[in-house]
């Protein structure tokens, strides 16, 4: 990778990322590459950094670097979409992507569980973003990280990505049958904690990037589930849209008798996942983004944050002047960057700030909203 020439900062670069087209949504990474000067490629060597160069007959790159016969740039833009943004035609929006975030600097301060509990006692309206860190407890298998992971198992250029399900549509299902016959999974203390907070007032909403359903499961009524859930499968041909059960998903299950699932029109079904290759739902990444402008504290959970989505929403929060509490086992990629306070512990002990609330404090404050005639649901 070669060195970049200078830093781009996001406050800068709104006026030339302004007719630049950024692939799929607000939330989709740019990325960082390398082009040879060729003969397709020599305009480039005129091009300045921070201007845009087209690459191709129908790309265009935005440049960040120049070494030699090689040029650093930054995401791939197709030309059309380059020339609707110029003209107008197209709201344009800024994409700020991980290479902005990796220069920013905020010192993160540990805190212990009873520092934590005594910050969401002080908030009035909190909301939660969590990972696949507190489904770990739950006995459900990591994607990636271990040698048990489920993409150690199952190749996930075939069983994880649109183009595999196109050409192979039973394999996802293989892995959600799988996952759902050999593992008993189920609700951890963690879970209970945040339905617990949430029946206490203080939890307003849970934006998460898992696709287990637990958080639902749990008592949750506000679920913003990013990445789909695997309790739901819609048909690729009418549109049909079923619920799902545990009993469904199991191998012995008519549903997943034969693979993959077939609908009543003849169509096959796709679990309601979001795969490689397709893009996160807009209405509900505009939804996770009212509710963190709501708020005045983000709990970060059990997430490494090397996802753009979350990434991007923590840095979406950090910009809103939001507080932001990450609970983590370990201090990831935005500690020291976004998150005013680090948990150093796991999503289980949680529960543990729960039951503070549900102290002589946390007790009276109830009392005073049921004098009030107002429910814990209500608390503001």
């Amino acid at each position: 990778m070669l060195q970049i020439l200078g830093t781009i900062m996001f406050e800068k670069s709104i006026k030339l990322l302004n007719a630049c087209w950024v692939a799929g949504s607000l939330y989709e990474l740019f990325v960082i590459g390398n082009i040879k000067i060729g003969k397709k490629h020599s305009e480039c060597k005129k091009s300045k950094i921070g201007e845009i160069c087209w690459a191709a007959p129908a790309k265009a790159v935005y440049i960040i670097g120049h070494q030699k016969n090689t040029i650093a740039y930054l995401g791939s833009f197709l030309r059309t979409e380059v020339e609707r943004r110029k003209t107008g035609t197209v709201k344009t929006t800024i994409n700020m992507g991980n290479l902005m975030i990796a220069t920013l600097k905020r010192e993160t301060q540990s805190i212990s569980l009873e520092e934590l509990a005594e910050i969401i006692r002080g908030s009035k309206y909190m909301v939660a973003l969590t990972g696949s860190g507190t489904s770990a407890e739950s006995n459900i298998p990591s994607f990636r990280g271990s040698n048990n992971s489920i993409w150690s198992k199952y190749d996930p250029k075939i069983y994880g990505t649109i183009w595999g399900f196109w050409k192979y549509p039973e394999k996802i299902w293989e892995v959600i049958r799988d996952i759902s016959s050999d593992y008993e999974i189920q609700l951890n203390p963690g879970h209970i904690a945040l339905s617990t907070l949430e029946n206490l007032g203080y939890l307003k909403s849970v934006i998460t990037q898992n696709i287990d359903g637990l958080h639902e499961e749990s008592g949750n009524t506000k679920v913003i589930p990013l990445h789909g859930n695997v309790f739901e499968a819609l048909c690729c041909t009418c549109s049909k849209a079923v619920k799902l059960n545990k009993i469904m998903l199991q191998k012995t299950s008519h549903f997943m008798h034969q693979l993959p699932p077939e609908c009543p029109c003849g169509g096959i079904f796709k679990p309601n996942i979001v795969l490689f290759g397709e893009v996160i739902s807009n209405d509900l990444l505009k939804e996770a983004e009212k509710e963190i402008a709501k708020c005045d504290l983000l709990l970060v959970i059990g997430t490494s944050s090397t996802v753009s989505t979350a990434t991007n929403l923590c840095y979406f929060a950090s910009k809103k002047k939001k507080k932001i509490v990450e609970i983590n086992i370990s201090k990831t990629y935005i500690t020291n960057k976004m998150p005013d306070y680090h948990v150093c512990a796991k999503f289980s002990e949680l529960i543990k700030v729960a039951d503070l609330l549900k102290g002589p404090k946390g007790s009276e404050g109830e009392k005073q909203e049921s004098d009030g005639g107002a429910t814990d649901k209500t608390r503001q």
